[in-house]
């Protein structure tokens, strides 16, 4: 046998033996740590619960503070389950009472003015409502009894009455009158515009 044949076998054979050498201790290593972590008490020293105990000492931490795989947890003695909390809704403030209905005083009617009595009757028979009747353009308001011309008032204007001195009777607008100026002017309120209702 030639020498170059001899040195192929027996570098086959090193080879052989050394990856058999290597199975062996991959194989022992695995068995020990199998061995290292078993189920064993579920009770550590210190008297915390756990999931995994080796057979002499305290492998670390609960399994809940970090998981061990499935496969290991199949095997283990499981933990007491955590107690259910309820679903709280979120904090809502308590629904406040709904605002007392505000009081309105009633309008108070806006004086436009004084005028005669005689020219403006009743309308209705209440006589809550006067109506202009003269015969000229239109009837003369004063600001005060005999006082200075500040408007005039065409015919059929109705008028609400607010009070009495003597025959002079101090008018505001009728509710649902809207008075509005007709640009002509009265020629006895000396050139102040005739007011109707809208």
């Amino acid at each position: 046998m030639s020498p170059s044949v001899r040195t192929i076998e027996s570098w086959i054979l090193a080879t052989a033996f050394a990856l058999l050498g290597a199975l062996l201790i991959l194989v022992m290593l695995g068995v020990s740590a199998y061995a290292q972590i078993v189920p064993g008490p579920n009770i550590s020293p210190n008297g915390f619960r756990f999931t995994f105990a080796p057979r002499a000492g305290y492998l670390g931490p609960p399994a809940a503070v970090f998981p061990m795989p499935w496969s290991y947890q199949q095997a283990a003695v499981p933990l007491v389950p955590p107690l259910f909390t309820p679903f709280l809704p979120p904090f809502l403030p308590p629904a406040l009472p709904p605002p007392p209905p505000l009081a309105y005083a009633p309008a108070v009617p806006i004086p436009l003015g004084w005028i005669w009595g005689r020219y403006a009757p009743c309308g209705n028979p209440e006589c809550d409502v006067l109506v202009v009747q003269v015969s000229v353009d239109g009837l003369n308001v004063r600001a005060t009894p005999e006082g200075p011309i500040v408007a005039a008032l065409a015919n059929g204007t109705p008028v609400t009455p607010l009070t009495k001195v003597g025959p002079w009777v101090l008018v505001s607008a009728a509710p649902g009158c809207w008075l509005t100026s007709t640009f002509t002017a009265s020629v006895t309120a000396g050139g102040v515009p005739l007011s109707v209702c809208l």
